[in-house]
């Protein structure tokens, strides 16, 4: 009995010290991998502007390298004059033919929005709710707070799926504080001054969401005008106000709004889209693929045909003055910014080497969230890239 009973000690504390040396060990290998190599371990996302990076550090992985792709070469712009005639097919897509520049239309209707005095809404001397009305009998509604004594300025903020225009209470304090106005805006169906059924001759009455948009696309109408239409409306009313500077941000699908909103409309100086947007090649491939592919305005082939997500983000950013921020969540949620150095160099080095196109690009990360949901790091570094403009 003695001997077993020593058998099993002996087996024991063998074990125990094979599996705390493993777990050691692994701890040591991994505080020495940097991340970069973590990610490339589950999948190599490779481009022109990070192959010596990647040779220079990891020259192992040359070889699984030589057949990927060059992100570069999704870049079809050459310069100014070229940015200006994609800009126009957008436009001539999205209103279905109708005109090659942006429409001149104004919000329907504009009446006055009761105010609280508190949280953030405390620094705004009125408000009015923006009525946008189009096809189908849809209509959605954003909000404009002005502040006392308003400066020429304006920021419009676009939320996203959760309807999080209420948020950022940090953010829209800031932008009143600094005397600009205040835009809060929704997405198509997600505001909740807005219905979601409408009567279509097709369908009869269907209820309409992200998954189903494309059930209302014809020959000679596209969804895409649900999101671009308000957003243009509310520029032309602060345009028709006196205001000329003009800088939006947006969350999850409200920052996919502001990169949309961006590249059709110049005036819009400075976006910022926060965990809202990245091209097809790295969002196709994390595990939130699925959810996300599913909304209509990530997969409408025919916009993308005319300009690819990095060909907006670069028509975003362009112009003297202007510049575009993406903002994302370093590890986790939807959009996986460990990935943006696979596209943020490539637009960069594009402005740079268009002498006369302007504009920068630029890509900051946050880590203080674990999914795709509000984090006061992303609303501090939108703060602080509004403060590059708004205090000039």
């Amino acid at each position: 009995m003695i001997r077993r009973r020593n058998l099993y000690v002996m087996f024991f504390l063998g074990l125990s010290t094979f599996v705390i040396g493993g777990i050691t060990g692994v701890i040591i290998f991994h505080r020495h991998i940097p991340d970069e190599l973590i990610d490339y371990r589950d999948r190599v996302m490779a481009a022109r502007s990070i192959k010596a990076h990647i040779e220079n550090h990891f020259p192992f992985m040359r070889p699984s390298l030589k057949e990927d792709m060059d992100v570069a070469s999704l870049l079809t712009l050459s310069d100014e004059a070229s940015a200006r005639a994609r800009r126009s097919k957008l436009i001539s897509y999205i209103w279905s033919g109708q005109t090659n520049d942006l429409p001149k239309t104004l919000p329907a209707k504009k009446k006055e929005f009761p105010l609280t005095d508190e949280g953030w809404m405390a620094h705004a001397h009125k408000a009015s709710a923006l009525r946008h009305e189009q096809e189908f009998g849809i209509t959605t509604n954003s909000i404009l707070y002005s502040p006392e004594k308003p400066r020429p300025c304006a920021v419009i903020y676009h939320a996203g799926h959760k309807g999080d225009a209420f948020s950022w209470e940090k953010l829209f304090s800031y932008v009143l504080k600094s005397r600009c106005h205040l835009i809060t805006m929704f997405m198509p169906f997600e505001s909740p001054f807005d219905g979601n059924k409408i009567s279509t001759h097709k369908y009869g009455t269907i209820v309409v969401n992200h998954f189903t948009l494309s059930l209302l696309k014809t020959d000679t109408y596209t969804p895409m005008k649900l999101f671009a239409q308000p957003i243009i409306e509310v520029v032309n009313e602060l345009d028709r106000m006196g205001i000329d500077e003009i800088d939006m941000v947006g969350f999850s699908g409200g920052g996919w709004s502001t990169t949309l909103a961006a590249a059709l409309e110049p005036r819009i100086r400075q976006s910022i889209s926060i965990a809202g947007s990245m091209p097809a090649f790295i969002l196709t491939n994390t595990k939130y693929s699925p959810q996300t592919i599913l909304d209509f305005e990530q997969t409408d082939g025919d916009l993308y045909n005319i300009a690819n997500f990095i060909e907006l983000y670069t028509l975003g950013a362009m112009g003297n003055g202007r510049s575009q921020t993406h903002i994302l969540l370093y590890r986790g949620g939807v959009f996986v910014g460990r990935y943006g150095f696979l596209y943020g160099d490539v637009i960069q080095d594009f402005l740079e080497s268009c002498q006369e196109c302007g504009g920068e690009f630029s890509i900051k990360l946050y880590t203080d969230a674990s999914e795709h949901d509000f984090s006061k790091q992303a609303e501090d570094m939108a703060i602080e890239t509004l403060k590059e403009h708004i205090q000039r």
